[in-house]
């Protein structure tokens, strides 16, 4: 029992001891201030680029839109100038900034603005906000951002989180510590090859891609990451929809006078009837209906089969013209 004892104390001292060195070493606050520590800096790339091609429709949306819309085609189809900001792994979080911090703020903004958007996403907005996600929004965020510190992240914490991200350095800086373990394993493999550790990334990245994944698990891999779109409090429209960012992205649009286009596209990640995530949708067109918000299902949409897609999100080749077609036609009478 003694030796035991002494065992949790020489633990419990290893622990507060490489909580100070973490506290010291990440230059951390302490109490640590809840929420992501943002600079002060906001990109300013898409309102330079809306300013120069003066745009009459904007595309926003991850890489379901970079993948499944030729926007060069859409745009000699529609006879109107577009500009496309499709960022892979980007969600609502990230679409709020870049509407309200650069898109809203271009001289003249554009007509439309056109989100591509999966089942949940538009009122789910912890979702893709941690880890490298965090250095986009960082990007087109300030500290002055509160309503997105509040709403992606402090709203979202349990009491225990809260604690352990103000008061445990090993958890404030879990993001850090593991970029700094990756850092170190690719630095020590790339002295071992003898190649720079740009070369090193290249390989990881060529060798471990979508390309040489079996679709099986590549498939099996983008389900699991997608779970917190469907979890109860993800499909509960009602209580979630006042906590998203999709109140301010209709303010923002009504306030410069664009008109919001919602598009739910197609994926192949249900085969079985989804009748809480239809209640969902139903719930989300009324309340897009009674903000004269337009909205676009592409769901269900018969022609755009499975032949047509490359995984369970993504589009294939001829999928990306099909799509780009329908989604012309479709446009065409709301834009003309």
């Amino acid at each position: 029992m003694k030796t035991f004892q002494q065992y949790l104390f020489i633990l419990f001292l290893c622990f507060i001891a490489l909580n100070l060195y973490i506290l010291k070493h990440y230059d951390l606050s302490y109490p640590y201030r809840l929420g992501p520590k943002l600079d002060g800096a906001i990109r300013q790339n898409h309102a330079k680029a809306i300013t120069e091609l003066a745009p009459q429709i904007v595309l926003i949306g991850d890489s379901t839109l970079a993948d499944g819309v030729d926007t060069t085609r859409l745009s000699e189809q529609l006879g109107i100038p577009l500009y496309s900001i499709g960022l892979p792994g980007s969600a609502s979080t990230l679409w709020y900034l870049i509407i309200k911090n650069n898109i809203t703020k271009a001289p003249v903004p554009p007509k439309y603005i056109v989100i591509f958007f999966r089942d949940t996403m538009l009122t789910t907005p912890g979702y893709r906000v941690q880890g490298q996600y965090l250095e986009q929004i960082d990007e087109y965020a300030s500290p002055k951002d509160e309503l997105l510190i509040e709403r992606a992240f402090t709203g979202l914490m349990n009491p225990t989180e809260r604690f352990a991200e103000a008061y445990l350095p090993l958890y404030t800086a879990r993001w850090q510590v593991r970029e700094g373990i990756e850092s170190r394993i690719l630095s020590a493999s790339a002295q071992i090859t003898g190649c720079s550790p740009k070369c090193e990334g290249d390989s990881l990245s060529y060798v471990f891609g979508d390309g040489n994944m079996s679709a099986q698990g590549l498939n099996e891999a983008i389900s699991s990451a997608n779970n917190e779109l469907y979890t109860h409090r993800a499909l509960d429209f009602e209580n979630q929809v006042n906590k998203s960012f999709l109140p301010e992205l209709i303010r923002l649009s009504q306030e410069s006078k664009i008109q919001l286009v919602l598009v739910r596209i197609k994926t192949l990640e249900f085969t079985q009837p989804f009748p809480d995530l239809d209640d969902y949708m139903n719930n989300l067109k009324k309340y897009a209906q009674s903000n004269n918000v337009i909205i676009l299902d592409f769901a269900g949409d018969p022609r755009l089969p499975s032949k047509l897609y490359r995984d369970i999100l993504h589009l294939n080749d001829q999928g990306r013209i099909i799509f780009t077609d329908i989604l012309t036609e479709t446009l065409e009478p709301i834009v003309h």
